[in-house]
């Protein structure tokens, strides 16, 4: 429940909007966003050609910040080889 309402608060947040575009691009459907661990940010958890792939992410929106530095982390992680 506590999950899923951290992913409910996330979803209208503009970088939310962002990644699961970019993921759905790439043909990716083995992510999640995992609430942090005490203190700290969110963590953005994905499966992208059999590796992990983890980055915080923002917690709020916050003005002026656009977050295609996401969309590109998980671009150039889908594109690096093993």
């Amino acid at each position: 429940a506590e999950r899923m309402k951290l992913i409910n608060q996330l979803r209208t947040q503009h970088w939310f909007c962002l990644v699961s575009r970019e993921f759905e691009r790439l043909g990716i459907t083995d992510w999640q966003v995992l609430k942090p661990t005490g203190r700290g940010h969110p963590k953005l958890v994905a499966r992208i050609n059999g590796r992990i792939f983890k980055t915080p992410v923002p917690s709020t929106e916050r003005g002026g910040g656009d977050h295609k530095y996401l969309v590109n982390r998980i671009r150039k992680f889908a594109e690096a080889e093993e």
